[in-house]
């Protein structure tokens, strides 16, 4: 007897530490698995024409960049400190219907001789799915040696009727990305209430760019409130594409590159599905504006993780009505009072029947 029991307590240790290790393994793996599958969030802008309802464009990409659509678990945060209470909803950009004003900024040089034709089909297929939403323009900056804006925002079917006009400058010996990008966001400055972009179709070279000019630049995007997407194409020198990936990843957007001219269409139609995709968040500021700066970041709860997106600063907030906090939905009101209405006749009904008269 004494054996088996010794027996006994020996064979239950064992499954002790059999359950304690696979436990342990599970917690490892489930870690790992976490850390596999990371989303970035980017906030590519926000619109404040619309107040006490502040608009947030927001990407949430994987590591793929492929979009990760979220119908909710998005909070605001302005100057570092939550919002709480405010009414929130999520529609995609393809759904929402806003207005998008985007510049396209194309290189020309001769490098480009076999990416051009690929690229203007890329762009032709923008414009398309830009024509579909009311009031959305497109422009078109060239460069080179020196950059030309070929087509002020306008109408995109009658942008993309002129995409003929880019065309290889043989005689270029130097290309002028940063110029181009400059100006495509000076230009969008002037855009207010709608989402501002720019896509650069380029191979990431710029004579003059040193490692952070290619930072501020995308500074320069992000503090003016507009996207910039990148499509690289580097058949000579795939390692400049590391630039553009600079300048978008400052700017809080994203950006595709190969040295494969087979790849750049693909590219064009993962851009398209992400703009597509963009999250269009309108939060209900219920406090409001003191004419200060301020500075807003979305927070994404996924999984048991919160990531939290690149600050935008918004120059000056002004006075407006707030809106109403966040509270229970209006059948939830309902139910609550018929809830109440139910319990009180039930009450009302056990009474009687204890006040009511005995046998």
């Amino acid at each position: 007897m004494h054996h088996r029991s010794l027996g006994l307590a020996w064979l239950f240790t064992r499954l002790r530490h059999l359950f304690a290790l696979v436990v342990t393994l599970g917690c490892l793996l489930g870690t790992q698995q976490a850390s596999a599958d990371p989303v970035k969030v980017h906030l590519e802008g926000v619109a404040i024409d619309k107040l006490p309802e502040l608009r947030a464009f927001v990407n949430v990409v994987d590591d793929d960049l492929k979009p990760v659509r979220s119908k909710g678990g998005f909070k605001l945060q302005m100057d570092g400190t939550p919002l709480t209470d405010l009414t929130t909803t999520v529609q995609s950009f393809a759904e929402s219907k806003e207005p998008i004003d985007l510049f396209v900024v194309v290189q020309v040089s001769s490098v480009m001789k076999e990416g051009l034709t690929p690229a203007k089909s890329g762009i032709a297929r923008l414009a398309k799915m830009l024509a579909k939403i009311p009031e959305s323009r497109i422009g078109l900056i060239s460069y080179s040696s020196e950059y030309k804006k070929l087509e002020d925002l306008g109408r995109p079917n009658e942008v993309a009727r002129e995409l003929d006009k880019l065309k290889i400058d043989e005689d270029a010996t130097e290309t002028r990305m940063l110029d181009g990008v400059r100006v495509a966001i000076d230009l969008l400055r002037e855009s207010v209430g709608k989402r501002k972009m720019v896509v650069v179709f380029s191979d990431g070279i710029d004579a003059a760019g040193t490692k952070d000019s290619y930072e501020q630049v995308g500074k320069k995007a992000r503090d003016a409130g507009v996207g910039l997407a990148c499509i690289g194409y580097g058949p000579f020198e795939a390692g400049r594409l590391r630039n553009l990936i600079e300048m978008s990843k400052a700017a809080g957007s994203t950006a595709r590159g190969s040295k494969v001219v087979g790849d750049i269409s693909s590219h064009f139609e993962q851009l398209i599905e992400e703009i597509l995709s963009t999250h269009v968040i309108k939060f209900g500021l219920t406090q409001s504006g003191d004419g200060q700066q301020h500075v807003f970041q979305v927070l994404f709860r996924s999984g048991k993780d919160d990531i939290l997106s690149e600050p935008i600063t918004v120059s000056s907030l002004p006075q407006f009505e707030p809106a109403d906090p966040a509270g229970w939905p209006w059948y939830y009101w309902v139910l609550a009072v018929a809830g109440g209405l139910l319990g009180l006749i039930i009450l009302l009904a056990i009474i009687g029947s204890l006040m009511g008269p005995k046998r």
